[in-house]
């Protein structure tokens, strides 16, 4: 039995020009494959234009909660785990996988904050200037305190997780590099589904 996951950080779709919004659906579509789709940053509007695009399918999702589930299986069960704000939450669902329950969560752990200095430094920097490093100095900094931040929310997560005795899913926005403590945390427990099924480089934003 195989079954596809994917997960994405939509930004609500802010990105995406008016023609190409049905684009940005059929690309959703296909990723989705008879499977289970995460989204992370979705809104209210989104989420009703989700619901309109793909009928058939079981949606998870909240008011005011920038997050949907979106699956081909049945949902038997859901929930919110809360953080301390209501842009960053865990949503988790039991999914009826062809008559075996899978608990699955979508995550989005703490940003860095460090998007406009990475943009700056990106457009402008340059290696002889001490602006420059002084700005990625900052986001090494903002980087190392919001890592501090997320474990917390980690540590609930995997605290849960843990105490499932039917299969696990674990997927969503961590905000974090594949070198870092809490990708380790999880590496160790569960296996990387790209590790193990997925292709090509893999690579994430900057």
């Amino acid at each position: 039995r195989i079954l596809t996951v994917s997960s994405y950080n939509v930004a609500a779709a802010h990105m995406v020009d008016s023609d190409e919004t049905q684009e940005f659906y059929t690309f959703l579509e296909d990723e989705l494959d008879k499977g289970i789709l995460f989204l992370q940053e979705t809104n209210n509007s989104m989420n009703q234009k989700l619901k309109k695009e793909f009928p058939g399918n079981y949606f998870v999702s909240q008011d005011g909660m920038k997050m949907t589930i979106m699956s081909h299986y049945p949902i038997l069960d859901q929930g919110i785990m809360k953080f301390d704000n209501r842009f960053n939450i865990t949503m988790w669902a039991d999914i009826d996988f062809k008559g075996q329950t899978i608990r699955v969560y979508s995550v989005h752990l703490l940003s860095n904050g460090v998007t406009n200095l990475a943009e700056t430094v990106r457009g402008r920097g340059e290696f002889s200037d001490r602006a420059t490093w002084g700005r990625v100095g900052t986001m090494f900094s903002k980087y190392t305190q919001a890592s501090k931040n997320r474990l917390p929310q980690f540590n609930d997560l995997m605290e849960d997780a843990k105490k499932q005795t039917k299969p696990v899913i674990i997927a969503g926005d961590f905000n974090e590099v594949p070198q870092s403590y809490l990708y380790t945390q999880i590496a160790d427990n569960y296996q990387d589904a790209f590790v193990k099924k997925g292709w090509g480089l893999g690579t994430t934003f900057n």
